[in-house]
């Protein structure tokens, strides 16, 4: 007794595939008696059409999402309670989205982690543009450590209210271990460097006391005669004085 409404697809005679939005209401005599149906039809396939067109887009967006080589994950603006998190999202942390999705990074990651996403987050959350990328510590599901790379940016509304907080993951462990590797072997390297220097400085002051004191006449000349160091044992011996040698080479005195 009462109005029905029901969408059916029909076959047209030229052989095009309609759909019809059918809707039947009764007709009821005085005592309330159903009389006649009155059936109406309107033509919807445009409405399916743009429906269909609506629904395969946003399931190409989702699979784009899916299969992205990145996490992406989606949290809610007011408690920044996980929404969304992709395939990729799943094996960068070892964790299945079940156990993450409406629950807080406090839930999921140990305090002090949780206290820089959120801090992270919030900012985002303020920001037009979002965070840029920040690398951050994690710890995975299975408790080995991480490093990642994450860009934030708030999702807003048409009135510019943020409702929901968009995050991108690129996983920078191996290039963290690389980086901090390479740090090690120049600080290694710096040492040993400095150690050396130290020594050869030393060695130096010794050879040029023992130059200098030595009751022997000594002298460093170059390959070209030219005198290049003099102590005071050979000035006395051949009469000039230190500058003067130095001014010389060997051949204007032999």
């Amino acid at each position: 007794g009462e109005q029905c409404r029901f969408d059916v697809e029909v076959t047209a005679a030229s052989g095009a595939h309609t759909a019809i939005d059918i809707m039947i209401s009764p007709l009821h005599d005085d005592a309330g008696n159903i009389t006649h149906l009155i059936p109406t039809a309107a033509d919807i396939s445009e409405r399916h059409k743009m429906i269909k067109e609506v629904e395969d887009a946003k399931h190409l967006l989702e699979s784009v999402i899916e299969n992205i080589p990145a996490m992406v994950f989606v949290k809610d603006a007011k408690d920044l309670r996980y929404t969304h998190l992709n395939r990729t999202g799943e094996t960068m942390i070892n964790r299945k989205r079940e156990e993450l999705l409406g629950k807080t990074t406090y839930e999921c990651f140990p305090a002090k982690q949780a206290v820089d996403f959120e801090r992270q987050d919030r900012e985002a959350l303020l920001l037009d543009h979002g965070t840029g990328m920040l690398d951050s510590p994690v710890t995975r599901g299975d408790g080995t450590p991480g490093f990642y790379r994450t860009s934030r940016v708030a999702m807003r509304d048409a009135d510019g209210n943020a409702t929901h907080l968009l995050g991108i993951s690129l996983d920078v462990t191996t290039l963290k271990e690389s980086e901090q590797a390479l740090q090690n072997i120049n600080r290694e390297l710096e040492a040993r460097v400095g150690e050396r220097t130290k020594e050869l400085a030393f060695s130096e002051e010794r050879f040029r006391t023992a130059m200098h004191e030595s009751s022997i006449g000594m002298a460093l000349v170059s390959l070209d005669g030219v005198w290049l160091e003099v102590n005071k044992r050979i000035v006395e011996m051949l009469g000039y004085s230190k500058e003067e040698l130095l001014a010389l080479n060997f051949r204007q005195i032999s």
